[in-house]
């Protein structure tokens, strides 16, 4: 086990702080880091070596004004919630969510994001000073979020701007690097990282991974310096030489074509490896089944190498071969909705901010499917006046998160507001539209798509997409009445 630095405080110099943060880290330590700079001070509280909270004192980085900045909520919400707070006691967070001005999910999000960002601030510190301050339980339990400590680390040491302090905490260039124990890596993998994570074999020095890189010296370097810090790589002992070995023999030197094949080959050979089968695509998880197999393609024509290199490639074959097998297990997978399914439910087990979404989108689906049986009828009951409004905010913030690309947030946000209000028919329309996007998920977008149609039946926006569920799923003759009905003669499915 690490152990504490001692004395455990210090003045904040470039790059210090990327490495107390992940000594703190290893040595599973309790307690609060806290900074202080000029008039700024700003706590990172761990817990058994985890980072599970943040605090500031600069007025532009608290909660109520992020959420004003960001267009969340108005002036006038903040300064409402902050008097009401005066008398109840309670945390903005719950004043925003207990009057509805701020739904739960969206509450979540924003704290855990702004948490983060105070601690990646601190990363670009090159002046101040620091002491940690060992607390049995420095947070109440209901501040405690669940951050990826090592990403955490990764993301915020990649902000160091400092390039002479990366390269000091480097090291030699001859030092070699291997991937750590464990195989874990604990951070998100981009094919970025796969070209350098492609390289470490545990053989190479830190020098001829950074020269061989195509990101460039000042990239590579930054994220070698934030893996070491992350634990994802560890330096090793250099590899005793074998008496009487060979010399090597002179390099040919391959073409730009042949070198943009080979790092396209390793970088998928990473992803692979490391990534999920989402990551070995390079699809979203919200990808459609038409996606799934498009990217599936271009991925096995990206490993058919030109006719003028292909003779070269010995060295690569392995690779290749493992790359198509991977590439064909995640198509195989994703392909099929109850296996895709099944799988997403174990990358959200495996992700902590994915698994509130991803659990209701999972319980939507089987909710109805067990109902599909029934007809769709409007329902009767009436939503309280405070119910229809926190339904609207969620509608709202269901629309953010679609055009931002947090397609699993969004879906969450829109059942909510249909749990909330089902008696909106653009709910239904919404929901609809957004689970016929998952292969798994098609049952249930037709079952939206005619609650949506029975509460309205002149929406005409989900009459089209009914039509266009039922042409994707093999029914033309079901589409056709549709648009017959519709008169939209234009987009009768063609034999």
């Amino acid at each position: 086990m690490a152990e504490i630095p001692s004395p455990p405080g210090g003045t904040i110099g470039t790059a210090t702080l990327p490495e107390v943060v992940r000594d703190l880290w290893k040595a599973r330590a309790t307690g609060t880091l806290v900074l202080e700079r000029g008039g700024e001070t700003k706590r990172i509280v761990f817990q058994r070596g985890d980072i599970v909270f943040a605090a500031t004192n600069v007025e532009k980085e608290r909660l109520g004004e992020r959420l004003v900045r960001e267009g969340k909520i108005k002036r006038s919400v903040l300064e409402l919630a902050l008097r009401v707070m005066e008398r109840s006691s309670e945390r903005l967070g719950t004043t925003m969510v207990e009057w509805g001005w701020v739904s739960s999910p969206e509450m979540g999000r924003a704290v855990a994001t702004q948490i983060k960002d105070i601690i990646y601030s601190v990363f670009s510190w090159s002046s101040g000073q620091y002491r940690f301050e060992p607390e049995e339980k420095p947070v109440p339990a209901d501040l405690v979020l669940e951050l990826r400590t090592a990403e955490v680390i990764y993301e915020g040491a990649r902000r160091v701007s400092d390039l002479a302090a990366i390269e000091v905490g480097l090291g030699a260039a001859s030092d070699i690097v291997g991937l750590a124990e464990g195989g874990h890596l604990g951070i998100p993998i981009t094919q970025e990282d796969g070209y350098i994570l492609a390289r470490i074999d545990g053989r190479r020095p830190l020098g001829g991974i950074v020269s061989r890189s195509p990101l460039g010296k000042e990239e590579t370097q930054r994220r070698v310096y934030a893996m070491l810090l992350a634990g994802v790589i560890e330096r090793r002992e250099r590899p005793t030489p074998v008496e009487g070995s060979a010399q090597a023999l002179p390099r040919r030197i391959p073409s730009d074509a042949e070198t943009r094949f080979r790092d396209g080959v390793v970088a998928r050979h990473a992803a692979m490896k490391f990534g999920s089968f989402y990551d070995r695509l390079g699809i979203v998880p919200a990808a459609s089944e038409n996606r799934v197999r498009k990217a599936s393609e271009d991925a096995l024509k990206s490993l058919e190498p030109d006719v003028s290199f292909a003779g070269e490639l010995d060295d690569l074959s392995k690779r290749m071969g493992e790359v198509r097998a991977g590439v064909t297990e995640a198509y195989e997978t994703l392909a099929d909705p109850e296996r895709r399914r099944a799988y997403d439910r174990s990358l959200a087990g495996a992700s902590p901010e994915a698994t509130v979404a991803a659990e209701a989108l999972t319980a939507l689906t089987v909710a109805v499917k067990s109902q599909a049986t029934k007809p769709a009828k409007p329902p009767k009951a009436m939503p309280s006046p405070k119910a229809a409004q926190e339904a609207e905010l969620y509608f709202l913030e269901a629309n953010r998160h679609w055009q931002a690309g947090d397609y699993f947030d969004a879906v969450a946000s829109i059942n909510e507001a249909v749990r909330l209000n089902p008696n909106k028919a653009n709910y239904h329309r919404m929901l609809g539209r957004w689970l016929a996007e998952n292969p798994s998920c098609v049952e249930a977008a037709r079952e939206h798509f005619e609650r949506a149609i029975a509460l309205d039946p002149a929406d005409r926006e989900a009459q089209l997409e009914l039509a266009k569920l039922f042409e994707s799923e093999g029914e033309p003759e079901k589409a056709r009445g549709i648009y017959q009905k519709l008169g939209d003669a234009s987009e009768l499915p063609r034999h």
